[in-house]
């Protein structure tokens, strides 16, 4: 009886393997989002602070109000940058889901197979066990057989 061998093994875990890098890849990805969405947050947080600084002083220089309005065009830049930064991402994630997707349909099929491969291997280790069973019931018959034919034959002489 032979051992069980799933002849894509190396495939299965080549696959396994890519699907992880793949989920690493996503991951990251949205690490990143994450991290631009907390940069937009500062920067808004940053210009809303600005103003309520600016519209608490009652003595507003020329020089404040100049530095709120350079101030908030920078804000605006900036979150316009991240914005579409964050939008150009938003694809990456959308195609990287879809690769994982991908992959993890590959990883499954490849489990089913190997799943499939078990069962079959399973009937014949348990038809080659039965063949066994019955080759040895068989033997002992025989044996039983010919020493009682023995014993018959010498009791007879």
């Amino acid at each position: 009886m032979k051992k069980f061998q799933f002849r894509l093994e190396a495939v299965a875990r080549w696959r396994a393997a890519k699907l992880e890098s793949e989920e690493n890849r996503y991951r990251a990805l949205v690490q990143e989002d994450a991290r631009l969405q907390r940069e937009l947050a500062e920067i808004e947080e940053a210009a809303a602070s600005e103003r309520r600084a600016v519209s608490e002083n009652r003595r507003i220089s020329g020089a404040q109000l100049a530095y709120l309005h350079d101030f908030q065009m920078f804000a605006g830049r900036e979150a316009t940058r991240i914005e579409r930064e964050r939008l150009q991402l938003a694809n990456q994630i959308a195609e990287q889901f879809r690769v994982v997707l991908k992959e993890r349909q590959g990883v499954q099929l490849l489990d089913k197979l190997r799943e499939k491969a078990l069962a079959e291997w399973n009937v014949e280790f348990q038809r080659d066990l039965q063949m066994l069973a019955d080759e040895a019931y068989s033997a002992r018959l025989l044996m039983r057989s010919r020493d009682q034919r023995r014993t018959e034959q010498r009791s007879g002489r």
